[in-house]
């Protein structure tokens, strides 16, 4: 057997052979042949103990993906039948029904979906149905499609292809007694926990969707156990536009890069950042968030904003840094390069650099805030171990968006505006043939029916006002 573990960043692979009644049977001394799949160079070992049970510890190439291994002692193999042992060095999920991590949690609304990833393995789960009275599912998809029948008839549709076929996005439902996966591929597993505890499922990305996707879609949903019963609870929170509809609005987009666990530590690779803005010592959350200013230009008003920081990441932290292109609209382009973006480059966006934490965990930065315009703000960091050591971005377009800034000029404050229905403002009566148009507010005399000097405006409504 082979079990794998994590220490001092890197993965640990022990092996364990008991010889039992085997080729190897009451043999003192057993070498273990270690051929590593993906990169690394093969092995032969000294396994410790005997002649019950040997063990032997590999520390496992950053490259490697698998490992294969048979056992010898003196001039007698045990390949189990000529075909070996084999391990992924991609540490799977546990089935169990006990949720695998608190900190897998990607979307909270009384029902809640977990999800990470190991190697190509998509772990999912939400609460178990065992001990209740309604009927849990969840969806995953990697593009929706247009809406179908609820696969097993409860009221509403759900958008995506989820149904009986070969062809169906991954899904599982369960009652209170089973639960039953479609989709799921040859190596998909999944486990129906107890009262409170978990509905858990796995499956191959690659097996599945033929690559990893970069992002995935999951929602939850319970029902009541009758067919064409309501949705009672769902996850991510309802915000489409039909009641037992789960629309696209109502799945939980994520970032595939964003919640990976290839340390095994239940925690996400890239962390779990923390972003806030703050301005005048008040703190709003970044994700998606708005911050709006006003200045004068011309008298040379500035502001200016704080942004903290907190990657909320297990490795060690370097090179935290603002990426904004907060008043930089004079260096505009429809696209730019971010690897070209430092703090001192004359790009449309700018790099700020974050030194230390200060005693709460933040990276605190302030910048100024001096030109109009509409800006993104977010924050870029690296892990140790992690991406390559290439910098990771907060925003991954899923879990997490750019802050944005919008900074006004200050007479937008005393700006009237008023709206006119073009349809009405100008109405000589209430047929149809005496409601007013545009053409009515442009007021051409060269236009048809405005030659000769007809005019139906009324009085006091000015056309200088209307470009």
């Amino acid at each position: 057997t082979s079990a794998l573990t994590m220490s001092g960043g890197n993965k640990i692979m022990t092996i364990t052979y008991r010889p039992n009644d085997g080729p190897l049977a009451n043999a003192s001394a057993v070498t273990v042949n270690l051929t590593p799949v993906g990169g690394g160079t093969p092995q032969t070992v000294a396994m410790t103990g005997g002649p019950t049970e040997f063990t032997y510890s590999y520390t496992v190439p950053s490259s490697t993906t698998a490992v294969n291994y048979t056992f010898t002692s003196g001039g007698t193999s045990d390949d189990t039948g000529g075909a070996g042992w084999s391990a992924s060095t991609s540490a799977a999920f546990v089935m169990d029904g006990q949720f695998d991590s608190q900190n897998f949690v990607v979307s909270d609304n009384g029902m809640r979906i977990y999800a990470a990833i190991r190697g190509n393995k998509l772990y999912t789960a939400t609460w178990s149905t065992k001990g209740g009275s309604s009927d849990h599912f969840i969806f995953i998809t990697d593009q929706f499609g247009n809406p179908v029948t609820h696969p097993w008839a409860k009221a509403g549709k759900v958008y995506g292809k989820f149904d009986f076929t070969a062809q169906t996005k991954p899904w599982i439902g369960a009652n209170p007694d089973n639960a039953y996966a479609n989709g799921f591929g040859a190596a998909g597993r999944n486990w129906l926990g107890d009262q409170g505890k978990a509905l858990e499922t796995e499956i191959d990305l690659v097996q599945v969707f033929g690559s990893i996707p970069r992002i995935l879609y999951i929602a939850v949903g319970a029902y009541p156990r009758a067919n064409g019963g309501a949705l009672l609870s769902q996850a991510p929170a309802s915000f489409g536009n039909v009641a037992d509809d789960i629309e696209i609005p109502e799945f939980q987009p994520v970032n595939t890069a964003s919640i990976r666990d290839e340390d095994l530590d239940g925690k996400f690779d890239v962390g779990a950042p923390e972003m806030l803005v703050s301005v005048n010592g008040n703190d709003t959350d970044g994700n998606y968030g708005l911050r709006r200013f006003y200045l004068d230009e011309v008298a040379l008003e500035t502001s200016s904003l704080t942004v903290k920081f907190k990657p909320n990441a297990a490795g060690a932290i370097s090179d935290v840094e603002v990426f904004t292109n907060l008043n930089r609209r004079d260096n505009a382009v429809l696209e730019e390069n971010p690897s070209t973006v430092t703090s001192s480059s004359n790009t449309y966006f700018r790099a700020y650099a974050i030194s230390a934490p200060g005693a709460d965990g933040y990276y605190t930065t302030t910048i100024p805030v001096n030109l109009c315009g509409a800006y993104r703000l977010q924050v870029r960091y690296k892990v140790a171990g992690v991406n390559g050591g290439n910098y990771i971005y907060y925003t991954d377009n899923a879990l997490r968006r750019d802050c944005a800034i919008v900074v006004s000029p200050k007479k937008a404050l005393t700006l009237n505006m008023y709206e006119v229905n073009p349809l009405i403002v100008e109405a000589k009566d209430a047929t149809f043939a005496g409601r007013s148009t545009f053409l009515d507010l442009v007021n051409d005399p060269t236009l048809p029916g405005e030659s000769g000097g007809y005019d139906d405006r009324p009085d006091g409504l000015n056309k200088n006002h209307y470009s």
